[in-house]
């Protein structure tokens, strides 16, 4: 029941991918999402779905408003206990923006599972792009030209950023201290495995989950206007959402 408002964790092929928090009292910064460290953003608000198009082997693609999120701290928590809004509290920060993803399993892409992700942000500083590691991944990701690698050598991943190009990317074990320090319900405090890349706009990439090698990804064009083949597969994003094959 923490706020976890636009992360998630993959499983699959017998590995464990991505990972957030699953404690009651954990965070948003346990999982993999868009860190703002030089704004007081909302971090404990909602987002809003605003497409969901589940097809019938599985596949999926959604888009969250996160523009509660990011909205400023000052005017308190914007939602309840029960997760009910409390519209007189939002307060604008100048920053909007949205998280758009798109799970693949249909095969066109040469993977049983083709990601695509999305992070629109429009105001604010620096970004930092995140994503959060399992147990015991940190010794199989390797930092690659433009992205990262997750090589446990039954299984791969690969992703790749198609915005920013070729960006500062890091892998390590952080400490992290995070909530009301000293309460053990309100807290965390310990070490968080993750891959972080810079940026100071908006991100784009795609990941494939395999056995054997990857598929190879082209990219015609530049920014999130960028158009993105990954086998037989193409990804694009419309402004709104991921779209798949067109």
């Amino acid at each position: 029941s923490h706020a976890n408002a636009g992360t998630f964790a993959i499983q699959g092929l017998g590995r464990e991918w991505a990972i957030a928090s699953t404690a009651r009292t954990g965070f948003r910064e346990q999982g993999p999402h868009v860190v703002l460290p030089d704004d007081q953003i909302n971090d404990l608000a909602c987002g809003r779905l605003t497409h969901r198009q589940v097809l019938p082997d599985g596949s999926g693609i959604l888009t969250m408003d996160l523009g509660d999120v990011y909205s400023s701290a000052k005017g308190g928590r914007l939602y309840d206990g029960n997760l009910l809004r409390i519209a007189s509290r939002f307060q604008p920060s100048g920053i909007t923006g949205l998280r758009a993803f798109a799970f693949d399993y249909r095969g066109q892409s040469g993977a049983p599972l083709l990601l695509a992700l999305v992070d629109k942000i429009d105001g604010g500083k620096r970004r930092v792009w995140q994503w959060t590691l399992p147990a015991g991944a940190l010794g199989a990701t390797k930092i690659t030209e433009n992205g990262f690698t997750i090589d446990y050598g039954d299984a791969s991943m690969n992703l790749t950023f198609v915005h920013p190009v070729k960006p500062a990317v890091r892998a390590g074990a952080d400490e992290a201290h995070i909530g009301l320090l000293g309460n053990k319900h309100r807290s965390f405090e310990g070490v968080i495995p993750r891959v972080q890349a810079a940026g100071t706009d908006h991100f784009f990439a795609v990941a494939t989950f395999q056995r054997g090698p990857a598929p190879a990804v082209k990219v015609e064009g530049t920014g999130l206007d960028a158009k993105v083949t990954v086998g037989n597969q193409r990804v694009r994003f419309d402004g709104t959402k991921i779209v798949l094959g067109q």
